[in-house]
């Protein structure tokens, strides 16, 4: 089991849905390097209303710069790797009690 399936990968309709913690983490992680919103987007799988309201929050948390390219903060890289190794614990876990 990942972080994203533990928080909030959830059956709606029968689509999976995910929640928005493991949203703005792939954002984190997609945006390290700049990228633009249009990519951001088709990345994450996501629309631009629903996008925008992420990147909102996450500019006001100091996660993400916004310009001509999105990118991740030295702020938001830190949380980015914190997330991503207590990924890795889980599954690493996970994969010893099999």
């Amino acid at each position: 089991m990942s972080l994203c399936e533990l928080e909030g990968i959830q059956q709606l309709g029968g689509l999976e849905t995910r929640s928005s913690l493991a949203v703005c983490i792939e954002i984190l992680g997609i945006a390290k390097e700049g990228i633009l919103k249009t990519h951001l987007i088709y990345g994450t799988n996501s629309n631009f209303p629903r996008m925008d309201r992420f990147l909102d929050n996450l500019e006001k948390m100091g996660l993400v710069e916004r310009g001509e390219l999105i990118k991740t903060t030295k702020k938001g890289l830190a949380i980015y790797e914190y997330f991503k190794k207590a990924d890795e614990l889980l599954t690493l876990k996970n994969t010893n009690n099999l």
